[in-house]
């Protein structure tokens, strides 16, 4: 597998609005004006992606998600390490939602520094910039 991480192309729009919308069915997945896409390619395949929300004082990590049959290989830790990169140049806080039964999907965040901030069935989680 030889995994690169790149910015979406606006061609890509209707196949990464496919694909957030099977990995997050339930979730409000619009993708805006100023949203930051970023992608996992596969030898062309679109396996994986980050979208990132601007907000005045903060980031919204809208989601991180990979295709079911690409997941446990290391693609969202590599989606989110390029996302961190991308974003620490903005010197904002990062914000984002996450069951508090996905586990997995937690450890790697707080792998990050992302701390947590616990709402009802909802953990929010925030990661601080390096200044």
């Amino acid at each position: 597998m030889d995994i690169k991480i790149r910015k979406l192309k606006k061609t890509e729009l209707p196949e990464i609005n496919k694909l957030i919308a099977k990995v997050f069915p339930k979730a409000n997945t619009e993708i805006k004006q100023g949203d930051n896409i970023l992608i996992a390619d596969n030898h062309g395949e679109i396996i994986g992606f980050s979208h990132v929300r601007p907000l005045q004082t903060k980031l919204l990590l809208k989601g991180i998600g990979v295709e079911r049959k690409y997941r446990g290989l290391g693609v969202g830790k590599k989606l989110l390490g390029e996302t961190l990169k991308v974003l620490a140049k903005t010197d904002l806080p990062v914000y984002l939602k996450v069951k508090n039964s996905n586990d997995i999907a937690i450890h790697l965040y707080s792998k990050e520094g992302f701390v947590s901030r616990k709402y009802g069935d909802v953990l929010v989680m925030v990661r601080l910039p390096a200044n």
